[in-house]
């Protein structure tokens, strides 16, 4: 298991409040992590400034816009995906919050996320016809859950994911009869 999914795991098992219910970030901690994030921009040599978009239980979307918003998503969004990881650290440490941050720059995310269901209806249409198995390339594990939320509800495929990280890939198999 490497750092991201030890980090990952535990904020999960840490989301259940001492009530049993989800943890739910409220309007306050969402102001509070955008201005860490924008204190934390303000001391980078990076033109970006955080905005709040939106909350969704325990998470907080930010989006990172500005002169310098595109290096953080060459590359396949590794630089992107680093910062939201180290984000996530101080934002725990800091404010001692179960709120998790999902950074984005520029949209980047969300046409990414369209690309991967558009792909993943396109790729499981081939599974049909063929017959046969496909499997993808390797990507992060909320890019393999988007993939796998995308045909969840397809009766004629199943997905699964093997191997392991960073190489960790899903396959999209046609559903056994009876299944």
């Amino acid at each position: 298991m490497n750092d991201a999914e030890i980090v990952e795991t535990t904020a999960e098992a840490a989301t259940a409040g001492e009530n049993g219910q989800e943890y739910e970030a409220d309007e306050a901690i969402a102001r509070e992590i955008e201005a860490l994030v924008q204190e934390l921009m303000d001391e980078s040599p990076l033109d970006l400034q955080a905005q709040a978009r939106g909350r969704h239980g325990r998470y907080v979307e930010l989006d990172l816009a500005g002169s310098d918003s595109a290096y953080l998503v060459n590359k396949r969004d590794m630089a992107l995906d680093s910062l939201q990881y180290l984000i996530n650290m101080i934002v725990m440490r800091k404010l001692q919050t179960q709120a998790r941050v999902v950074l984005d720059a520029g949209g980047y995310r969300k046409r990414r996320e369209e690309n991967l269901r558009n792909h993943a209806v396109f790729i499981a249409h081939q599974v049909k016809q063929r017959g046969e198995e496909a499997l993808l390339a390797a990507m992060p594990s909320h890019e393999r859950r988007i993939i796998h939320n995308a045909l969840k509800d397809d009766p004629e495929v199943e997905t699964y994911s093997e191997g392991a990280e960073p190489e960790r890939r899903v396959v999209i198999t046609p559903k056994k009869q009876g299944d």
